[in-house]
């Protein structure tokens, strides 16, 4: 009897067994297909992000360089960025955006050291957020991307 017992309780134990690993495998494959698509959306709209921050801050360098530009305009820009990029920058490109935002309100006794320390963090903050969307910038020197925004002015 013990022995007919168990040999009708060890398929349904089995049983079990199977549909809880099943039960578990479904589970960790939808967590991890979760998990990928917040990622992706994170990505796509941490691109947006650091697109729209490139062009303004871009623009603001510019005619910084080139043109008198608007400042009230300038600020109520960066606030508006300033939150965004608190919420969505990772760590790495808002510690660099720190440092760039920062080296604004430097005062210099020498303008083009001024100048030339500003580029520098907008640089490093450019790259860290190209880093952000996979890129390895490799091979990318910094001094051509700064020529690429100022039309070769500054060396």
């Amino acid at each position: 009897m013990p022995q007919t017992l168990l040999s009708t309780i060890m398929p349904f134990f089995g049983a079990l067994v199977g549909a809880s690993v099943a039960l578990w495998v479904s589970w960790a494959s939808r967590k991890n297909d979760l998990k990928k698509l917040i990622e992706d959306n994170l990505r796509k709209r941490k691109i947006e992000l650091y697109d729209e921050f490139a062009k303004f801050l871009g623009e603001g360098l510019y005619k910084t360089v080139y043109q008198e530009r608007d400042e009230k305009e300038f600020e109520k820009q960066m606030f508006i960025f300033n939150h965004r990029a608190m919420m969505w920058m990772s760590d790495n490109v808002l510690n660099a955006y720190i440092i760039y935002r920062n080296s604004a309100r430097i005062d210099y006794k020498d303008n083009n050291e001024k100048a030339k320390f500003v580029i520098t963090t907008y640089l490093s903050f450019i790259q860290k957020m190209r880093e952000d969307c996979g890129h390895k910038n490799i091979g990318i020197e910094p001094a051509n991307l700064v020529k690429l925004l100022i039309r070769d002015k500054i060396d």
